[in-house]
C-alpha cells in the first residue's frame, strides 16, 4: 500500500511539472494551484474504477474479522445481535443492490455476515 501511494505521489509530481498539462487547459506558465485542480479532475474517474477493487479487499478483511471474533468469543450469538443493533441503529439497507456492495461497500452486508457466522466454520 506504501509503495502505491509513493508511485501516486511521483505520478503527480511529474504531472506537475509537465508544461503540456498547463498548455492544454489554457495556463501560460505552470501554477501549482491549477496542477492539483487538473490533476483532481483527470484521477477522479480512474479512481472511480479502482473503489471495486479496495473495497473487495475491505470486504475480505472483514469476513476475516468476523471469523476470528466468533474463534475467539465461541460462539456466533453475540456478534450477531450487536450487527442487528448496529444495522438498526444505523438504518442498514438490508437488501443493496450487489454492484452497489461491490463499489461502495466496505463491510459484507448484514445478511451474509450473519449467514456466515451461522455456517459451520471451514
Amino acid at each position: 500500500m506504501e509503495c502505491a501511494s509513493l508511485g501516486l505521489f511521483y505520478l503527480f509530481s511529474l504531472l506537475l511539472s509537465w508544461p503540456l498539462l498547463y498548455a492544454t487547459f489554457g495556463f501560460p506558465q505552470p501554477v501549482t494551484y491549477a496542477g492539483l485542480l487538473l490533476i483532481g479532475i483527470l484521477v477522479g474517474p480512474f479512481f472511480f474504477f479502482l473503489n471495486p477493487l479496495g473495497a473487495a479487499v475491505l470486504r475480505r478483511f472483514e469476513r476475516e474479522a468476523d471469523d476470528y471474533s466468533r474463534t475467539l468469543i465461541g460462539e456466533a450469538t453475540p456478534m450477531i445481535s450487536a450487527l442487528k443493533r448496529l444495522a438498526k441503529d444505523n438504518l442498514s439497507n438490508l437488501f443493496p443492490h450487489p454492484l452497489y456492495v461491490q463499489f461502495y461497500y466496505s463491510h459484507p452486508p448484514l445478511l451474509e455476515r450473519i449467514g456466515r457466522l451461522l455456517a459451520p466454520p471451514k
